[in-house]
């Protein structure tokens, strides 16, 4: 048999395993994806930040490691470790995440934030990021997040009865979900005793 065959059948032979490797890659991350999605759905994110980590590890680059990484701040906003947030936000690399990622973030951190009664932290990257914020207003997937922030701050300005209606929006706004709408219902209900405990104390 020629040299130049057996090459070929070698060069045939590479590339039908990188195709077979590839179509299990592609099997196993498809299936790792309906599973971080179910997990997250059903409230389990113990498992959720498991296939994280899992697909952290096999990651092929450290900028695929440090997307992946940014996935996790979910489970850490629903679950309210602050800790675990703060950790990850000196963990991920800002400066080197897409545009859009890197936005999606940073919302989830400010989020975080304002939830663990850190306002003026919150504060203080909402004027830092400022114009990079601007480029979320007017696209829907940021707008929520843009307009929590200002009910967020008025409402910590002790400026109630403007943080009631900026609420009561969000809790209507399109693509509102479960875990935010039950976050804005506990800070309208917590206007409604700061607003009761002040009439009180006029009377």
């Amino acid at each position: 048999m020629k040299i130049t065959t057996l090459v070929l059948i070698l060069f045939i032979a590479i590339m039908v395993f990188f195709l077979v490797m590839r179509y299990f890659r592609l099997k196993r991350d498809a299936k790792d994806s309906v599973g971080l999605a179910d997990a997250y759905r059903s409230g389990d994110f113990d498992t959720y930040l498991a296939i994280i980590n899992k697909q952290i590890e096999s990651a092929p680059s450290a900028k695929d490691k440090n997307i992946l990484a940014t996935l996790k701040i979910q489970a850490y906003l629903q679950k309210h470790d602050w800790a675990k947030m703060d950790a990850l936000k000196k963990q991920v690399d800002m400066k080197k995440l897409p545009k859009d990622i890197r936005l999606t973030f940073l919302c989830h951190y400010i989020t975080g934030l304002f939830l663990s009664e850190r306002s003026d932290a919150a504060a203080s990257f909402l004027k830092s990021n400022q114009n990079f914020l601007k480029e979320g207003e007017g696209n829907s997937r940021y707008q929520l997040y843009l307009d929590g922030f200002r009910a967020f701050s008025s409402f910590y300005q002790g400026n109630f009865d403007k943080a009631k209606t900026q609420f009561e929006a969000l809790k209507k706004a399109p693509g509102s979900n479960d875990f935010y709408r039950k976050v804005y219902d506990d800070y309208l209900h917590r206007i409604a005793d700061e607003t009761n405990h002040e009439l009180s104390s006029e009377s």
